[in-house]
């Protein structure tokens, strides 16, 4: 994806070239940060220069601004070959604000790409602070772009109607597995031990703890059986609580829910809330990530996707006091949508129906 961008650099830049008085418009379009090659951003810092001085970004003023830079060898600054073969690689000066557009998807891109990874990255080192800190940095990039992309005339955005195709579909499905599955399946497991021995702690953990946290779905399930026979005010031990899930096609031994601690029912449901926020974290990084580097989806649809990613993060219910990311100011020219949030939990964990028969030994095989 990103090599397809140079091409869009180098004829933009030459469009300018060739007709700075009638092209240079475009400059203010444009930034630095958009260029894939260094070398082409010092170009565009060079013409923006220029335009600022009140000159023309012709080939004689970016030289001369050029051989200014600080940051240019000299060798380099005082070779105008490259300035001509930019002009050589714009097929029409006229396409100039078409070429700016390529480039600035590319720029948002880039900056999305990142910005998922660095949530993914964040998400693996197993701190959800750091999880929420880049989930609301995203946030904050998405918001950026999207601002930046619809104040182009909308003659620039247009998006030809296109079929989905497969390449995005079989990078998900290449992505590697969580890597602290095994740890938070275990978390699990016993946290539904602990909440069994005391499920008045039900009352409060349902509030925040939701089935989809769990990395295994059949312990999901089993939670939910948990949940509803608090809220109807039924007896909740290991041998009704088994009961009531055969009810619902579950298999599941009492013995499976003894020997839990109650005390620490609280503390065992949080840290099954921790692996599933991070896991949701990680998971909506890879997503946004897979998006901003396929062609086969178009800018509007990556960043409306990716603002329902970060939704499904922001809208977790919250153990306690709210964090910090919850309680930000929309940063300027934030674009709403009347998008509704979809619980991208949920999504995976439909992904992976719960077997009718989930016991023990699929559970040490998924360990």
């Amino acid at each position: 994806m990103w090599d397809r961008g140079i091409p869009a650099e180098r004829a933009l830049l030459g469009a300018v070239l060739l007709d700075p008085a009638a092209q240079q418009k475009v400059l203010d379009l444009v930034e630095p940060a958009d260029m894939l090659r260094p070398w082409h951003a010092q170009i565009l810092e060079a013409m923006q220069r220029a335009r600022g001085r009140g000159a023309l970004p012709d080939a004689a003023e970016v030289y001369r601004e050029l051989q200014n830079d600080p940051d240019l060898p000299r060798s380099v600054a005082r070779d105008a070959v490259p300035l001509t073969g930019l002009m050589e690689a714009a097929p029409s000066a006229r396409h100039a604000s078409a070429y700016a557009a390529m480039v600035i998807e590319g720029g948002i891109r880039q900056r999305l790409h990142l910005a998922g990874s660095r949530m993914e990255q964040a998400a693996e080192t197993g701190e959800l602070e750091a999880a929420w800190q880049q989930t609301t940095r995203a946030r904050y990039e998405l918001d950026a772009c999207s601002a930046r992309w619809l104040a182009l005339p909308a003659h620039l955005r247009q998006e030809l109607p296109g079929k989905a195709r497969s390449k995005a579909g079989e990078a998900a499905r290449a992505q590697p597995p969580w890597p602290h599955r095994k740890e938070a399946v275990a978390a699990g497991a016993t946290a539904l031990r602990d909440l069994a021995a005391a499920p008045s702690q039900l009352a409060d953990v349902s509030r925040w703890l939701h089935p989809e946290h769990f990395a295994w779905p059949a312990d999901g399930s089993l939670y939910a059986v948990m949940r509803d026979m608090n809220a109807a005010g039924m007896t909740a031990d290991p041998v009704t609580i088994t009961w009531e899930a055969a009810r619902r096609g579950l298999r599941a031994e009492p013995g499976n829910l003894a020997g839990g601690t109650g005390a620490f029912a609280a503390a065992s449901a949080r840290e099954v809330y921790r692996h599933g926020v991070l896991a949701c974290v990680a998971q909506a990084g890879r997503d946004i990530q897979i998006g901003a580097a396929s062609p086969a989806v178009p800018p509007g649809q990556l960043m409306r996707s990716a603002g329902d990613r970060l939704r499904t993060i922001e809208t977790q219910p919250q153990p306690g006091a709210a964090p910090a990311w919850n309680l930000r100011v929309p940063a300027p020219g934030r674009v709403g949508s009347a998008v509704q949030p979809a619980r991208l939990l949920g999504r995976e964990a439909g992904r992976h129906p719960v077997p009718e028969a989930a016991g023990e030994p699929e559970r040490e095989a998924a360990q």
